[in-house]
């Protein structure tokens, strides 16, 4: 998974810090020991001063495997009266072994120059801190999304599909997404359909689905997008990361613009939703877009580019049916 530097930087330092502490134990817990076993100071000078006379004699005389076998044996009889010594007086055999938070890597993050699953899962618990979805995807999962919400009847009793037949088709859309997603695919989503249909539920399902995985989510509604975007254009405080984070728009793995069209239209928001658009196309990045709006009304409100480029390059799902949301609040039934 891919980390901005900063990113990659903030988990280091904490590392860092976790080795720094690790090291501030080992060493207090040998003073200690040292303060109330003065032996033990003097073992392990010896074995200190054992190593460093067997190094000698191999490099005098060649025969490392036989000295090897020699500085084990005597090392070995040395560490068993510490240990002795140890138990003696109350102290467990594994009182100066290093409590380290990842015992795979000791703390380094790395394990044979690959990343540890400690790592991987720093950067999942990063993402999803920094991904705008971490209250939002406190519930809310594939699992969680009911079709029967949605009715199985068709409208008067037209040969057109049901709400719940629509909602089931874009259920599966969205999960092959997440199956196919970091193959070679650069799909995109357009979700669409009146309030209350269980769009933004649906992208938050396929969020949670890929920063499970471990992949870069970001997610803005239409206000905090053209916010950023503002921000990064005329800004001039050096204090404000908002170049930093237009820079994860354009390469963060998955980004979702949720409520498309409730923004204020204008010819710099709309040159603007187009340049990301086409740039994420361009270094083909997936995105997902939400909307209260029609495709005519997405029509009217955005140019000709941005339509032309969102109906060409984007797969479409359509939420229909009775508010969901009114449902919930009427039956007392989890969100979705």
């Amino acid at each position: 998974m891919p980390l901005s530097n900063s990113q990659y930087n903030q988990i280091m330092r904490d590392y860092d810090a976790q080795q720094l502490l690790d090291r501030q134990i080992e060493v207090q817990r040998t003073e200690e020991l040292y303060r109330k076993l003065p032996q033990l100071k003097e073992i392990d000078q010896k074995i200190a001063d054992v190593s460093l006379e067997v190094a000698m004699e191999m490099i005098e005389s060649g025969h490392s495997e036989r000295l090897d076998q020699e500085v084990d044996r005597r090392v070995r009889l040395l560490v068993d009266e510490k240990q002795a010594l140890m138990k003696a007086n109350g102290f467990p055999e594994d009182f100066l072994q290093i409590p380290y938070r990842c015992p795979d890597c000791k703390d380094t993050g790395y394990i044979q120059g690959k990343k540890c699953h400690c790592f991987r899962q720093a950067e999942i618990n990063l993402v999803y801190h920094q991904s705008h979805l971490t209250k939002m995807l406190e519930s809310g999962s594939f699992d969680d999304f009911n079709i029967d919400y949605y009715s199985a009847a068709t409208k008067d009793g037209s040969d057109r599909i049901s709400p719940r037949e629509a909602a089931a088709n874009g259920l599966a859309v969205a999960k092959r997404f997440v199956s196919q997603f970091g193959k070679g695919q650069d799909d995109n989503l357009l979700i669409y359909g009146e309030t209350g249909m269980g769009k933004t539920f649906l992208a938050n399902c396929i969020a949670r689905a890929l920063l499970d995985q471990g992949y870069p989510v970001i997610y803005f509604t239409a206000f905090q997008f053209f916010d950023l975007v503002e921000k990064h254009t005329f800004s001039h405080d050096p204090d404000d990361h908002s170049d930093e984070d237009y820079e994860n728009l354009l390469n963060c793995d998955l980004l979702i613009l949720d409520d498309i069209g409730t923004e204020l239209s204008n010819n710099f928001t709309r040159s603007q939703l187009f340049a990301i658009l086409n740039e994420r196309l361009i270094r083909k990045h997936p995105t997902i877009l939400t909307t209260n709006l029609s495709l005519a009304d997405l029509k009217e409100r955005y140019d000709e580019r941005i339509f032309s480029r969102t109906l060409g390059n984007y797969t479409l799902i359509k939420l229909f049916g009775d508010d969901i949301r009114l449902q919930r609040k009427f039956n007392n039934t989890p969100a979705t």
